[in-house]
């Protein structure tokens, strides 16, 4: 090899380049677990959070023995006070939302 050609190549190699860094930082924009702290709470992988859901003794009890459990709920029309704004926009559940939040209750 030339020592122009070998030039070249050292001149290649050492423009890096930082399309794998953002597609790095991408893939795991979302990634929890760790020590991440998320609005002053600790942050669970999915393992950690469904073994936190499913933790002893976590649920909702039938108090009455009637085999039912009477769990009172509301959507939100407007902002609550002291919304964070940094989280986003608030926006109301439209009806078809509502109805599916619904049914997931009575699964």
């Amino acid at each position: 090899m030339t020592k122009v050609k070998e030039n070249a190549a050292i001149q290649l190699s050492a423009a890096t380049s930082t399309s794998f860094d953002q597609i790095n930082t991408f893939a795991h924009q979302y990634d929890r677990g760790g020590n991440l702290t998320i609005n002053g709470k600790p942050s669970y992988s999915v393992d950690q959070a469904a073994d936190y859901i499913l933790r002893d003794n976590a649920a909702w009890t039938d108090r009455d023995g009637n085999g039912t459990i009477n769990l009172t709920y509301t959507f939100l029309t407007a902002k609550p006070a002291g919304f964070d704004n940094s989280l986003g926009n608030f926006s109301a559940f439209n009806a078809q939302q509502k109805a599916q939040a619904v049914l997931s209750m009575q699964s």
